[in-house]
């Protein structure tokens, strides 16, 4: 069979092959698919947010911040500013961060806002980051719009996070499976920070 024959063949199939696939697609699309109504809809698109889809899947695989890369820079208005430093050579790192109870609260929910400026960035959608986390007293967390932790993705040139804990709440960073208070506001709203981070 001459190469020409064989070429002509392999067409052939591959045409064949096609055809198949396509209509295999065409049949598959007119299936009944099931839907969501509009609460599902929106519940559904919230949990698989991009930036926190991506957070998660890159926290698992970046280095972590590490203690000294946080430094305390200063308050206002009950919100703590913390510089990311500068880490050449990593072009993610993960911070996890999460709100618990402040030191004297032992009855009421956690809750805190935090803000996170890469400054410079080629993703758009990961430059700021920004939500509310909570924790629930005496109950599951699970079915809260809010999570209790988040892994953010902190860039090569670090940035500015922001974070706003209410009465009763402290956030905390963890660092290689250890806890790094970062700052709390008590009850009687008594704001403190980790003095160890400057």
């Amino acid at each position: 069979m001459t190469p020409q024959k064989k070429f002509f063949i392999f067409i052939g199939v591959l045409a064949i092959v096609t055809v198949c696939t396509m209509g295999l697609g065409i049949f598959n699309d007119g299936k009944e698919k099931p839907s969501l109504n509009k609460n599902e809809a929106k519940e559904t698109s919230e949990k698989y947010k991009w930036p926190g889809l991506i957070n998660k899947i890159t926290g698992g695989l970046s280095p972590t911040v590490k203690k000294s890369d946080i430094l305390y820079k200063s308050k206002s208005f009950g919100k703590y500013t913390f510089n990311l430093k500068q880490k050449e050579g990593a072009s993610f790192r993960a911070l996890k961060i999460k709100v618990v109870q402040s030191s004297d609260n032992t009855r009421t929910n956690a809750v805190t806002d935090y803000y996170y400026n890469a400054g410079e960035s080629d993703i758009e959608f990961l430059k700021i980051q920004n939500d509310k986390l909570k924790y629930n007293h005496g109950q599951n967390n699970s079915n809260d719009k809010y999570p209790q932790d988040t892994s953010l993705t902190i860039f090569e040139k670090g940035g500015i996070l922001k974070i706003t804990p209410y009465k009763g709440s402290k956030v905390i960073a963890i660092i290689k499976d250890k806890e790094v208070m970062l700052c709390q506001q008590t009850l009687n709203g008594t704001y403190t920070y980790n003095k160890n981070l400057r």
